[in-house]
């Protein structure tokens, strides 16, 4: 669909490649990378030529698309990703001169994903989430074709990384970039070319930290831990002798081993010395007592707080 205008656009000549033999007149793109199936603004401003006194004339591969005086933009829809769409405008000025612009546009398409360096428990089903100080990867997946419509290879793009607008990573090939996540948000971009710069994408995720949380489960020892059923405010122990794990969802894996967990019975610090750094405590009941504890289980001030209703202990 071709959408006409008459205002010049304020951006600056794409990636796209550009053919023409008068250098009073530039071609404007927006978006400057466009992927494919997606809608694309073009064009053409001079200082030195009155284009609004102009006669401009648009072609899309060849085929006449509009014509109008001052006509100094149209849109047009790229097709899919490797299928280059050439782009004619003609510019009969009011001095009798004809100046053709021609741009071809190759879309291409990519996509990034991340892996965050931070711990889930085994069989977990969801996403490791980055924390607060926490590694992170990004890949850069993308989708490039030729003019024979070849796949280019991705370990012969170029990309450049950005971290919150601050270049981070170039070159050829570096599809990988690792970062550290801040306490704030951050913007990860990415801009890829092929080695001409006439095919050119650029993608950006957002990334948040999440609060590392501590959940805690049953450890059973025939049945290992169950981590279906983690426990909730308030625990019954139905056995004399139960074992709870806690573990630390999305810490940073390089600080887990160094890491020791605490464990608290109404307000005191209790040990389980098993030499695991407390990563599990084992509590045990007395048939003839009941009770409660209020206990807590974390890192630092990240504590897991719940109760434990038993009937014939005291702990």
């Amino acid at each position: 669909m071709i959408l006409l205008a008459a205002s010049i656009l304020p951006f600056s000549v794409s990636a796209a490649r550009e053919a023409d033999a008068d250098n009073s007149i530039y071609v404007d793109l927006y978006p400057q990378n466009p992927s494919s199936f997606s809608d694309v603004a073009i064009g053409v401003r001079s200082y030195l030529r009155d284009i609004e006194q102009s006669i401009v004339s648009w072609s899309v591969d060849g085929k006449q698309q509009a014509e109008g005086i001052g006509l100094n933009q149209i849109s047009v829809t790229t097709g899919p990703v490797g299928k280059t769409m050439t782009i004619s405008a003609v510019i009969s000025t009011q001095s009798g001169d004809q100046i053709e612009k021609v741009i071809k546009i190759t879309p291409a398409d990519a996509s990034i994903v991340w892996e965050a360096q931070t711990y889930v428990p085994p069989f977990f089903k969801g996403k490791a989430l980055p924390s607060a100080s926490s590694k992170i990867r990004f890949v850069a997946i993308p989708d490039f074709h030729d003019e024979n419509g070849k796949t280019i290879k991705q370990s012969s793009l170029s990309y450049e990384w950005t971290k919150n607008s601050e270049t981070a990573l170039r070159g050829v090939g570096k599809y990988i970039f690792d970062t550290t996540i801040g306490n704030t948000e951050d913007e990860i971009s990415v801009k890829i070319y092929d080695q001409s710069k006439t095919i050119s994408v650029e993608k950006t995720v957002t990334m948040l930290p999440y609060p590392t949380k501590m959940i805690v489960y049953e450890d059973r020892p025939l049945e290992k831990t169950r981590y279906e059923n983690a426990i909730g405010d308030t625990m019954n122990l139905s056995t004399e002798e139960t074992t709870l794990r806690v573990e630390p969802f999305y810490i940073s894996l390089s600080l887990l081993p160094q890491t020791n967990f605490v464990w608290q019975m109404n307000g005191k610090q209790i040990f389980n010395g098993n030499g695991n750094r407390n990563r599990t405590m084992t509590f045990r009941q007395e048939r003839g007592n009941s009770g409660e504890s209020e206990i807590a289980s974390g890192v630092g001030s990240v504590l897991k707080r719940f109760k434990i209703i038993f009937g014939g202990v005291n702990f």
